[in-house]
């Protein structure tokens, strides 16, 4: 499988090239070590320990143009070659002054943030690099928007298909420290083929829209930022054809100063997974702390290294729902290097 994957990627690379610009390479090294200890009510009690290796390659092929490809390799720690995960990473990136946007198999760093844990999970950070589908990004000053499509899983005999549309807008005052967005998704889990007549189709949608601050130019912190939200989950589930609206709200406050960061989290209301029990993460992407009626999540982290080319961070995060408590510590290490280079060709003048 890895053979014929390396094999159709190098044989991408002799077909751009021969049109190519500029060629650019980079690899990254990742590993994690998680120790999750606590109660079982919303996860069980696990230590992730993994190391991720991520080599690309791209072609520049005009003005904002690229096509780049490579994999994803994870390598769970204590495993021999059993356990490993690799998945291919080929897509197509439109990078303009205004308008950018992607389309294949792309790294989730294209994103301008990435999603609240209400809608994107650590397990799903861990392990799901790439987005499945398409992205389509406007941004203009500090302000921006962008959605993408996810296509998460085909449909099988056994496999039920489903994907995600995700979307954040943010405005932000150029010079004064005010914001206001929005996020909004929408999560498909359909049915197999040839499917029993007591599996139905799910649709959860989620709108969370927010106002907030950045403090950073107004208090001694590198990053002091504070956003209030609402948020609310509307599901249908076809089996009774009920829509189901389970409404609360969140607060977020994030601060760093000198290699330390503080982040806090805090979620009021109803259900935001209302069927979890029934669907899990087939249907869910954010945190399972979020079946809750009350979610508090605090994350301290140092970091210990911090350069472009390598990072090192510790980091312990505080999982709070009401009589639960759940404590992780976690070493991460990122390792990345990489460069880019023009493609020189010889004149086409034939000699005299």
């Amino acid at each position: 499988m890895t053979s014929r994957l390396l094999t159709a990627i190098l044989t991408l690379a002799v077909a751009f090239v021969a049109t190519a610009q500029r060629f650019d390479w980079s690899i990254s090294l990742n590993t994690v070590f998680d120790n999750r200890e606590g109660d079982r009510q919303n996860i069980a009690p696990e230590t992730v320990f993994f190391t991720k290796l991520t080599p690309e390659i791209g072609f520049s092929l005009g003005k904002g143009d690229r096509v780049a490809g490579g994999i994803v390799w994870i390598q769970p720690i204590g495993y021999d070659w059993n356990g490993n995960n690799v998945r291919p990473t080929i897509y197509y990136h439109h990078k303009g002054s205004h308008l950018s946007g992607a389309l294949g198999l792309f790294p989730r760093t294209l994103l301008a943030e990435e999603m609240p844990s209400f809608m994107w999970c650590d397990s799903l950070v861990y392990f799901q690099d790439n987005i499945r589908g398409a992205l389509l990004q406007w941004h203009a000053g500090r302000s921006f928007a962008e959605a993408y499509l996810d296509w998460r899983q085909r449909q099988t005999e056994s496999k039920r298909e489903s994907f995600s549309i995700v979307a954040h807008a943010r405005w932000q005052h150029g010079s004064r420290p005010w914001m206001a967005g929005a996020y909004v998704s929408m999560n498909h889990l359909a049915l197999t083929k040839n499917a029993p007549t007591d599996m139905h189709i799910v649709d959860n949608f989620l709108a969370a829209p927010y106002i907030g601050a950045d403090l950073a130019a107004l208090v001694p912190f590198y990053r002091l930022r504070i956003r209030l939200g609402f948020a609310a989950t509307i599901e249908r589930n076809r089996a009774d054809r009920i829509w189901k609206t389970q409404p609360g709200a969140w607060l977020e406050v994030l601060a760093a100063w000198k290699g330390f960061e503080i982040k806090n989290m805090t979620y009021a209301g109803a259900r935001l997974q209302p069927s979890y029990g029934l669907f899990g993460a087939m249907l869910y992407q954010g945190e399972p702390f979020y079946k809750q009626r009350f979610y508090n999540r605090t994350d301290i982290s140092y970091g210990i290294i911090r350069r472009r080319s390598v990072d090192l961070r510790a980091e312990l995060n505080f999982n709070i729902t009401p009589g639960s408590f759940i404590f992780y510590q976690k070493l991460s290490l990122r390792i990345f290097f990489g460069n880019s280079h023009d493609i020189k060709r010889k004149s086409q003048e034939s000699s005299e």
